[in-house]
């Protein structure tokens, strides 16, 4: 409800798709670079439900238009595992693990991301909040440009 214009949000549910399920999600998102300069970045997902509490899912990254390129055919693969289901108290919690891979264009080092995921329905259900998430995530940079990039990034 009432984001704000130009934040970034990344936010993750903690329940995970059936066992033995399958499902394709993806991305499409255009950036204007500034100075005539736009990239599109394509990001196809595929999510397999590998046991009762487990997710599986690998995924690509790849860019097209005039802006740097950087990192387009990248792979990642993100391992999720469900500690929890709500209870009145408890929120349901997932932890993930994802791993990108410097397979694309100009890319370094193995990027390690852990995320801590929780969601949880209010006490009181209301026509405004059904569901609350808190997703913490650490991000280590392992291929990063050491004159322009973090090694560590937290949000």
């Amino acid at each position: 409800m009432n984001l704000e214009e130009n934040l970034l949000t990344e936010l993750e549910d903690a329940y995970l798709i059936k066992f033995r399920s399958r499902e394709f999600q993806g991305v499409l998102r255009y950036t204007e670079e500034g100075y005539g300069a736009s990239r599109v970045l394509y990001q196809p997902i595929f999510e397999f439900g590998i046991l009762p509490i487990t997710q599986f899912n690998v995924s690509g990254t790849f860019y097209s238009g005039n802006a740097d390129r950087k990192g387009s055919g990248d792979v990642s693969s993100e391992l999720l595992y469900n500690f929890n289901t709500e209870s009145i108290r408890f929120p349901a919690t997932a932890v993930a693990v994802k791993g990108e891979f410097p397979t694309g264009e100009d890319s370094h080092g193995v990027d390690v991301t852990t995320k801590l995921i929780l969601s949880k329905m209010p006490f009181l259900r209301t026509t405004f909040l059904h569901r609350m998430h808190v997703d913490p995530i650490w991000t280590y940079n392992a291929g990063r440009d050491r004159g322009k990039e973090l090694s560590d990034a937290a949000a």
